[in-house]
């Protein structure tokens, strides 16, 4: 019988032997502000959740339970990522019907194998004192794996090494669930951060990631001031291990902006990389953006080309708008006659308008005095 090895310990996952690729990470800042503990599809709570970096998806639709976001933690984060919110599974209401059930990790595993997962989870004294993973694939039966997770009451790192389950690699459909019980009170709770699948590439995948589309277009005009750049390649990507991205000014090739690979204003989700620049454009100019080679890659650590020069992708962004607007039409007409005594006078505009200073007048004809303003 295969042997499954999962231990609590304190290191840095770099130190941890096998671990090679991120395939999957969640460090939960999608997770939109809960201010009420709600079960998944209610409230402001998901059902499910994308991988942050790299591939996957984070089922909920098994937890039945509440969810909320208390705080996360730093351990076995990706940097620079800070601490947080956390996935905060809680046993919520009077017979805690969060225990026994469980959310899921649902990933393609085609292109790797000898996977990893990797996670910082702590409970409260009545949260779920007990977590078994078990595995499934291609829609098959699942599998438990022993032994059993027994969370800490302070943050810690758990491992759950598959790699001698060879089962799962290279693998499309692979469903790794988390079940939970051992929930004694409604408020009882179990916190997940920075949850990792890490494989080894199993060298099928040797293609650079091609880019297919960029945001704004190339040759774009008319680009909003706040526009965050982003581009879309043709499978799913992780930021690289060096390299910035550069913005340029069009006109003299001046550095507008220069953007760590490591910094938050480059995120990477799914097989988009969006590019959030510190401050606005300028209006009227022309702007490229040059990404160096090896800055993005492709989830089995082929590098990504790069772009550079003014040509590959430029944009000018919108000329400032000097016109007045004009009205197009009134209701009721000019000189109508026979109108209701409560109709609403409205203008229509030949553009989009909104509220100046100054007041409204409506006066009664010939007699000069104001009935409203």
């Amino acid at each position: 019988m295969k042997k499954i090895i999962l231990a609590f310990i304190t290191t840095l996952l770099s130190v941890q032997s096998g671990i090679a690729d991120v395939v999957s990470y969640w460090n939960f800042s999608n997770l939109p502000a809960i201010t009420t503990a709600s079960t998944p599809g209610n409230g402001v709570v998901p059902t499910s959740l994308a991988a942050s970096q790299g591939i996957g998806t984070l089922s909920l639709t098994g937890y039945f339970g509440t969810v909320d976001d208390f705080a996360g933690s730093t351990i076995n984060a990706i940097s620079p990522d800070t601490a947080g919110v956390s996935l905060s599974l809680v046993a919520g209401g009077a017979t805690f019907p969060g225990n026994g059930t469980y959310i899921e990790l649902q990933l393609n595993l085609a292109s790797f194998a000898d996977p990893i997962i990797t996670y910082a989870t702590q409970r409260t004294n009545t949260g779920y004192n007990n977590g078994v993973w078990s595995y499934s694939v291609a829609g098959g039966a699942f599998t438990n794996i022993t032994p059993a997770i027994v969370p800490a009451t302070a943050y810690a790192l758990v491992t759950v090494d598959l790699s001698t389950i060879n089962a799962v690699d290279g693998q499309a459909n692979v469903r790794l669930r988390y079940t939970l019980t051992g929930a004694s009170t409604a408020a009882g709770n179990n916190r997940i951060d920075n949850l990792q699948v890490n494989a080894t590439a199993s060298g099928g995948d040797t293609v650079a990631p091609i880019a297919s589309t960029f945001s704004p277009l190339d040759n774009a005009t008319g680009v909003s001031l706040s526009a965050t750049p982003s581009i879309t390649f043709n499978e799913p990507v992780k930021k690289g291990t060096t390299g910035n991205i550069l913005i340029k000014r069009s006109s003299d090739d001046s550095i507008f902006e220069t953007i760590a690979l490591t910094s938050t204003q480059v995120v990477v989700a799914g097989s988009t990389v969006t590019i959030t620049p510190t401050t606005a454009f300028a209006n009227t100019t022309g702007y490229y953006i040059e990404i160096a080679a090896g800055a993005i890659q492709d989830i089995a650590n082929n590098n990504y080309a790069g772009i550079s020069g003014n040509a590959a992708w430029n944009f000018t962004t919108l000329t400032p708008d000097v016109t007045a607007p004009v009205a197009s039409s009134f209701s009721p007409l000019d000189d109508a006659t026979g109108v209701s005594n409560s109709a609403t006078p409205s203008i229509t505009f030949n553009e989009a308008v909104k509220k100046g200073t100054g007041n409204i007048l409506i006066q009664a004809q010939g007699a000069g005095s104001v009935i409203t303003a």
